[in-house]
């Protein structure tokens, strides 16, 4: 098992599921044993899957409104409970590979995008509370904004010819881009605004996965390999920062010879086989890109013949 312990959260994941929770959550859900029980019993009832948007299924003190079904994807609601409020995102079916972040992966990304955003005033990231994903399920909680997206302010402050005000927000929102460059779907649909405190709160965060391409001497022409490994030592480090800090790794491209005489392509495989095989569980992409046509074609069996031993 892979544990990460900050301040204010904790994230743990097996060969089989990831969760992250926030130490607040963790706390409220002690205070009210058989919470989560109920919300479960209710989003997997009968009366929910043949809900509609709006409708409004309560039971006990719980009350749980269907927001909206997004086809292929899941449900959206608000979850209320002795007057706390929670939005909570259903993911039914396995997206990552087309870039929809997951329960535990929204989590971690929102935790991270928090810490680049550090200091930068008048923009917070939403409070994520709960993450949770298996491969055949996802859960994410956060608390509830009754706020307007900042699409929509923009709009009306436009409709007032208030073109100081929508030209500041705009060079806010590129400042928060240029921060969060590797995360995806920075945009106005997925801010509120908070015209009281003059703040833009994020939601909807996600990071692309990290795509490592190794190679000695060449850069990838492809823009998809954001990561260069020139040796064993960087490769692992990008491992081990990814294993750390619950990033994911969508792809890596293997090459053999680094170096004069060097064979470090088939070191990082071997290792990454022996210390993290979750990687040969056929979610990331493994290649090899080695001009030496023997060594390309051994590499390439032995992810096979691992990616078999996997699922056995």
């Amino acid at each position: 098992m892979t544990k990460l312990e900050k301040e204010n959260f904790t994230s743990r994941e097996t060969e089989t599921r990831k969760l992250a929770y926030d130490v607040d959550f963790r706390a409220w859900t002690k205070e009210h044993p058989g919470a989560m029980k109920t919300f479960l019993e209710i989003v997997r009832s009968k009366e929910f899957k043949d809900a509609v948007a709006g409708d409004i299924i309560e039971k006990g003190e719980m009350r749980v409104t269907l927001i909206e079904q997004i086809y292929n994807r899941g449900p959206r609601l608000k979850l209320e409970l002795n007057g706390v409020e929670f939005f909570v995102k259903i993911e039914e079916t396995n997206l990552e590979k087309q870039g929809f972040a997951r329960g535990h992966k929204e989590f971690v990304d929102s935790q991270k995008a928090k810490e680049l955003l550090g200091d930068l005033p008048g923009v917070e990231i939403y409070e994520p509370q709960l993450g949770y994903q298996t491969e055949s399920e996802s859960f994410f909680v956060s608390k509830w904004i009754d706020l307007p997206v900042l699409y929509d302010y923009v709009e009306m402050l436009s409709a007032q010819n208030n073109k100081e005000k929508v030209s500041e927000l705009s060079k806010r929102k590129k400042e928060i881009q240029e921060v969060l460059e590797d995360f995806t779907d920075i945009v106005e649909y997925n801010m509120f605004y908070d015209s009281q405190n003059d703040k833009i709160i994020l939601f909807d965060v996600s990071r692309s996965p990290m795509t490592i391409y190794i190679d000695d001497t060449r850069t990838p022409d492809d823009f998809e390999y954001n990561t260069v490994a020139r040796n064993f030592d960087e490769f692992r480090a990008l491992i081990e920062r990814a294993e750390m800090g619950g990033e994911v790794i969508g792809k890596i491209s293997f090459d053999n010879d680094l170096g004069e005489g060097e064979k470090e392509g088939w070191k990082m495989l071997r290792w990454l086989a022996e210390n993290y095989p979750k990687y040969f569980d056929g979610r990331t992409d493994l290649r090899v890109h080695s001009a030496n046509p023997v060594a390309r074609k051994k590499m390439e069996e032995f992810i096979k013949y691992c990616i078999i031993l996997y699922k056995k």
